[in-house]
């Protein structure tokens, strides 16, 4: 039985053609997810597990209960209780640091979507974004260090 080179040739289409439409299937599905999310301001907790082959990330806890975060109109028990958050290497200790004090208050914009799967938009410390109030804590240390 010979293959004719019009059926190679449809076949290697289909070989070419089978994964970029799975791709395109997965991102469409990935763009939906992410249009129909909700947004939500949440209180998080967390701690700084160190990660040699993903770089550095905040692992943070859902804190639902507080009366401060903003509570989705869903059963509590089927929210997620935690997600990660990638931090620069060169920030990451201090954060751990901030977040080992205790003396601040985590929060994040986070996005749920219909399979109740979250991503973190934006971190904040104090209510501001965590860049300006990581360089805060920076500068008041350097000048206690000083005095």
């Amino acid at each position: 039985m010979t293959i004719s080179v019009r059926e190679k040739t449809l076949f290697a289409l289909l070989c070419v053609a089978l994964p970029i439409v799975i791709m395109g299937a997965w991102i469409g599905c990935l763009s939906y997810d992410r249009a129909t999310a909700e947004p939500y301001h949440v209180i998080v907790k967390g701690y700084d597990p160190r990660d040699l082959l993903h770089g550095k990330f905040l692992n943070v806890r859902y804190a639902w209960e507080d009366a401060r975060s903003q509570k989705p109109n869903r059963d509590m028990n089927d929210l997620p209780i935690s997600a990660k958050y990638y931090v620069p290497e060169w920030d990451a200790q201090d954060l751990e640091t901030m977040l080992r004090e205790d003396k601040n208050t985590f929060s994040a914009d986070i996005t749920l979507n219909r399979r109740n799967k979250t991503q973190i938009k934006a971190l904040y410390i104090d209510d501001k974004p965590w860049e300006e109030a990581l360089a805060t804590w920076r500068e008041n240390r350097d000048n206690s260090a000083h005095e």
